[in-house]
């Protein structure tokens, strides 16, 4: 088989899968440039998951009339002269490739209005503009694109339904609410509100926009500043936590990322304060200096490198440790802890008799906290604890005790749950099972993706 050159419009298809691999990228590229437009307000309003239609709208600064047969050719783009300048980028976008990778697997629209000139509407056929009208229309930019994928069907069998598609585009601007709190988002799927935020500029207030105000209670301020750079955010202490690591929330510069070494860093501090396979909330925001930094990784530009990869972890390391050890220092001196509260008898049997058996109650020391009788070692029965004398409590996590072979530590919460389940157990067991109708209604705030699933 003899080597041809492509003809241009097969190029751009094959070219347009590495910015756009379905719905969600088409969303990201383009508010990426409404955020480089300087935009302060943003709404997404997509249908049947974004494959029918994409609708980005922005009161940014507007695209002027000379630019808008030029927006859409490859390599065109307002954010760079030469490629100095990627050693001080700050805008989210820069490749120049976004609109013309949408444009050729796309009915591509464009409404624009700048400061005191009139609004134009302008039509795609591929990257070529075919019409352009005058009209009126508010500063800033409309974004529609319609028929995603309509000349490209081997990407269409690839993409999941419009549910999913719709949870995806959703998870995009989640992130986009986070990492800038000081625009005001919403997000429209198939007429449904599905996310709106403030744009106070509140991190609390984003994070509570994408989580629910329940949450925001049980989270910690973490703020840092030192070689080689800064950070802010939010962690959550370690009584929360989470199935996987989709809730911790990565930027630099207040662009998202994707960094191996930075969610190590997080997930190393909360080493030994969370159960295995279990993981924090965090939302951080790493500052580093733009000659410090490579954004041009991948087309997606969710990937970077730091010239000093191993101070940025060790920073964002030290500094979440800090920031719990911190919190939990606060809540000893909000509720200080001292074995003259307790009253303390010894207790034998199962782990709800352990829980249970015990009659904490304020008051004197007791005599049963002075030197006790040596116990001698006993044997028991399977599943049952030997006979335990309860000490005392430490940091509102462990039971402290002694046993017949020496001192035990006794994680309450898991006991708990052991507690929980072999009443479940038993419940089961008999066929009595426990229930009661609720006077008011439950409700349990969900995202899209824990909606699907």
């Amino acid at each position: 088989m003899t080597i041809m050159v492509l003809e241009a419009g097969t190029a751009a298809k094959l070219a347009a899968g590495e910015v756009v691999e379905r719905p969600a990228s088409v969303v990201r590229e383009l508010v990426d440039n409404a955020l480089d437009a300087g935009a302060r307000s943003v709404t997404v309003l997509i249908t049947s998951g974004g494959l029918d239609l994409i609708r980005v709208v922005d009161d940014g600064t507007g695209l002027a009339r000379d630019d808008l047969p030029l927006c859409t050719a490859r390599h065109a783009t307002s954010k760079l002269r030469g490629i100095e300048d990627l050693a001080a980028i700050r805008s989210l976008g820069f490749r120049g490739e976004a609109l013309h990778a949408i444009s050729s697997v796309s009915r591509l629209r464009i409404r624009t209005c700048r400061a005191g000139e009139p609004g134009i509407e302008a039509q795609y056929d591929g990257p070529t503009l075919t019409r352009e009208t005058a009209l009126g229309c508010p500063e800033g930019t409309q974004m529609e694109v319609r028929d995603l994928f309509y000349n490209t069907p081997a990407r269409l069998r690839f993409l999941k339904g419009p549910s999913a598609e719709g949870s995806r585009v959703e998870q995009v601007m989640r992130r986009y609410v986070l990492g800038h709190p000081g625009v005001a988002f919403k997000v429209l799927i198939d007429g449904r509100e599905a996310l709106h935020s403030s744009g106070s500029g509140d991190l609390r207030e984003a994070v509570s926009s994408v989580y629910g105000w329940r949450l925001i209670e049980r989270l910690v301020p973490i703020e840092a500043s030192e070689a080689p750079g800064s950070l802010t955010g939010l962690l959550s202490t370690p009584p929360l936590s989470r199935a996987n690591r989709s809730d911790i929330h990565v930027f630099v510069n207040h662009r998202w990322v994707q960094s191996r070494s930075l969610l190590f860093a997080i997930q190393d501090a909360y080493n030994s304060l969370l159960m295995i396979g279990r993981f924090p909330v965090a939302v951080l925001d790493v500052q580093v200096p733009l000659d410090r930094l490579d954004v041009n990784v991948h087309p997606a530009k969710s990937e970077v490198r730091f010239a000093d990869e191993r101070g940025v972890s060790s920073l964002v390391g030290r500094s979440v440790r800090a920031a719990l050890r911190g919190a939990a220092e606060d809540e000893r001196s909000e509720k200080p802890i001292s074995v003259a509260q307790f009253a303390f008898s010894p207790v034998s049997g199962t782990a709800e008799q352990v829980m249970q058996g015990g009659t904490w109650v304020p008051g004197e020391l007791p005599s049963a906290f002075e030197a006790p009788e040596q116990l001698e070692p006993t044997g028991h029965a399977e599943g049952r604890l030997p006979p335990l004398r309860l000490l005392g409590q430490l940091a509102s996590t462990y039971i402290i005790a002694e046993g017949p072979q020496g001192m035990c530590l006794v994680d309450q919460h898991a006991a708990h749950e052991r507690v929980l389940l072999e009443r479940l157990q038993a419940a089961d067991t008999s066929g009595v099972r426990e229930s009661q109708v609720l006077l008011e209604p439950l409700v349990v705030p969900l995202s899209g993706a824990q909606a699907e699933h």
